[in-house]
């Protein structure tokens, strides 16, 4: 006959070796990342194409707005903040440098307004005159 393990100890065995993995490397400081890409939302209107992008902890000298034609590029940098005396054992918040490139349809728009404000960018991108269908 074979001998059949418990599977109730084969499984408190498994979650024991879990949390000692769990444990010896949460203590291992992580390197944050160089570069981050920020979410953002396109929305079209009649009139508009109104880009908003998350931002939060970036200052507003540090974020560049181009529109060329029909593409947008939104870039900046994000930088970390000063670390008190010891090492960092965890960090979620990305810092670095972004870029976000964007094609709006419909022609060579000539006109954007960007406002930075409570960590959002909104973007305002008014609709090339003649322009059809867009974005």
């Amino acid at each position: 006959m074979r001998y059949q393990p418990d599977p109730f100890e084969m499984m408190a065995d498994l979650r024991r070796r879990l949390y000692r993995l769990l444990e010896s490397s949460a203590l291992e400081p992580t390197t944050p990342p160089t570069s981050f890409s920020p979410p953002l939302d396109v929305v079209r209107g009649s009139d508009a194409v109104v880009i908003t992008v998350e931002l939060p902890g970036v200052a507003r000298e540090d974020v560049d707005v181009r529109l060329e034609g029909d593409l947008l590029t939104i870039s900046g940098e994000r930088r970390s903040d000063a670390v008190p005396a010891g090492r960092v054992h965890h960090r979620e918040r990305p810092t670095g440098r972004f870029l976000r490139s964007l094609h709006l349809a419909g022609g060579d728009y000539r006109e954007a307004k960007a406002v930075l404000r409570d960590g959002v960018l909104t973007v305002t991108v008014g609709r090339p005159s003649g322009e059809g269908s867009g974005c």
